[in-house]
């Protein structure tokens, strides 16, 4: 005997049905919606990934200019295969992939020169990504390594998806095609680090680079005067702005050549320089005095049209710091300094080189400098306009 009508078979199937269609639709919007997640955690993981590549450039740049060989601004250059160490000279081959590792040296005993350590990643970049970086900010050193800086070339200009870009620095992509020199097309995902970013970052190494140069001189004074904080005098590189605290940090081309028997001292204007060896017979010595802990030094003064000379190693008598080392220094070379800032004589048949300046990232921007000097120590800002 059939229990159901035909009316109820209906009905009852419908409803089998409809259960089937749920089951299935909610395991369909459940795995739609694990997808969705997967997607979006992937995406996530993406920006993330670029935004510590950006800043692990930009650290980079911003710890440049800390020997003679690099200048404040520099990026790595690309490396030949994915998960590489970057070329030593890519000026004209700008694109390859991204450097699993850089190398940051710094000057041996360089005292004007602030510390540094190599910039770091939260994770290492995938190897797929493509780099790129203008011409500017690879340019060769003395030596021909891309190291150097030159902001009068052109910048980037970079084609996106999301239209075109220009004064760009550099690129990191999932792939970068070259339509020009300068004119570059990249696919998404990828960043872009604007020439003003880079700037940035020169900017905070300038300020960095001349209060380390300030503290530096006065460590010095104070060691030497065994006294509390030392106030500022006018000295060759630092000079009154005409307001109380105020100084004008100026470039007095102050440097000494120092052979195996002597070092001769000049600078643009007149300067006070010393030596714990004898003067070698030029003009302007006073002979020894003594410092505050009974060391005797050796005194002299230069002028524009004179040099001081000296038997030993020798300084200018503000304690300014030595900027630059040239050859640079080292051990067993000619330029082997001691912790104090004199220039040393050489060993050998080779001359040493010192410059009595400020960083070379910050001799070019000195008249964007403020300075000041108050209770609380030194304080610089750079002038963008």
């Amino acid at each position: 005997m059939n229990l159901l009508s035909s009316r109820g078979q209906a009905l009852l199937a419908a409803l089998v049905a409809l259960a089937l269609v749920t089951v299935s639709s909610t395991g369909f919007w459940s795995m739609w919606h694990n997808q969705q997640q997967a997607q979006f955690q992937r995406s996530a993981n993406t920006r993330l990934q670029l935004w510590a590549m950006k800043q692990t450039l930009l650290n980079f740049a911003s710890r440049q200019g800390i020997n003679t060989l690099t200048q404040a601004g520099h990026l790595p250059c690309p490396a030949n295969t994915p998960g590489g160490a970057p070329r030593v000279v890519c000026s004209n081959a700008r694109v390859g992939y991204w450097p699993a590792t850089t190398v940051i040296k710094t000057n041996y005993l360089g005292s004007a020169l602030g510390p540094t350590t190599a910039p770091a990643s939260s994770k290492q970049p995938a190897p797929a990504w493509y780099y790129g970086v203008s011409s500017q900010l690879v340019q060769p050193n003395p030596l021909g390594w891309s190291q150097w800086v030159n902001f009068d070339l052109p910048p980037l200009t970079v084609n996106t998806p999301e239209g075109i870009q220009t004064n760009i620095a550099a690129v990191a992509a999932t792939g970068i095609q070259v339509l020009g020199p300068d004119y570059w097309q990249v696919e998404p995902p990828y960043l872009l680090i604007s020439l003003r970013e880079l700037q940035s970052a020169v900017r905070s190494v300038v300020q960095q680079q001349t209060l380390f140069t300030l503290q530096r001189w006065a460590l010095y004074e104070q060691q030497r005067l065994n006294s509390g904080p030392v106030a500022p005098q006018t000295n060759e590189n630092l000079q009154p702005a005409g307001t109380a605290n105020r100084w004008q940090a100026i470039n007095a081309g102050c440097q000494c050549h120092c052979t195996k028997t002597r070092c001769t001292c000049s600078c643009s204007q007149n300067a006070h320089w010393i030596s714990r060896d004898t003067c070698a017979g030029s003009n302007g010595c006073s002979g020894s005095q003594l410092e505050p802990d009974g060391t005797p030094l050796f005194h002299c003064v230069s002028t524009a049209y004179s040099a001081c000379s000296f038997k030993g190693p020798a300084g200018l008598d503000s304690r300014w710091p030595i900027s630059r080392f040239k050859p640079e220094a080292g051990i067993n070379r000619p330029c082997n300094p001691t912790a104090e800032p004199l220039c040393p004589t050489s060993p050998g048949a080779d001359a040493c080189d010192c410059e009595f300046s400020w960083p070379s990232v910050v001799s070019g921007r000195l008249s964007q400098l403020q300075i000041v000097h108050g209770d609380s120590g030194w304080t610089a800002t750079v002038n963008t306009d």
